[in-house]
């Protein structure tokens, strides 16, 4: 009766740290699970910048986007998802780098309103025919 008691508190020992094992692998499975992808295939890669698959495959061959492949010139591209954050921080826009467009005011210019004064002036002294 002894041996089996001393059995049966080894085998209890043993569930509980099998238990506690467990328990690490599926919140290991579960943290995996909730880490993103680094690489991206094409059309993950469209999704991520907004455009089409075929302006990233313009991208890639221009060489603005380097791509990874597993098997060279056979496998599909694949493209790390920091050469995408680096390629839109390159093509930002920013206010005082962007193009300048003029404001449009409604009221006329000084060379609009001395033109407009000229042809008054110019009409008004002409003999009528």
């Amino acid at each position: 009766i002894l041996e089996s008691a001393t059995t049966i508190r080894l085998a209890e020992e043993v569930l509980k740290e099998v238990a506690v094992l467990a328990s690490a692998a599926v919140r290991k499975v579960r943290c995996a699970a909730e880490i993103p992808p680094r690489l991206l295939q094409i059309d993950d890669a469209a999704s991520y910048l907004s455009m089409s698959d075929k302006g990233i495959r313009r991208l890639i061959m221009e060489g603005q986007i380097p791509y990874v492949q597993r098997i060279l010139g056979r496998s599909p591209y694949l493209i790390d998802v920091h050469d995408l954050d680096a390629w839109v921080e390159r093509n930002k826009v920013r206010p005082s780098t962007g193009p300048q467009i003029p404001a449009i005011s409604c009221q006329p210019s000084a060379t609009e309103r001395s033109a407009v004064a000229n042809t008054r002036r110019h009409t008004r002294n002409k003999p009528h025919e």
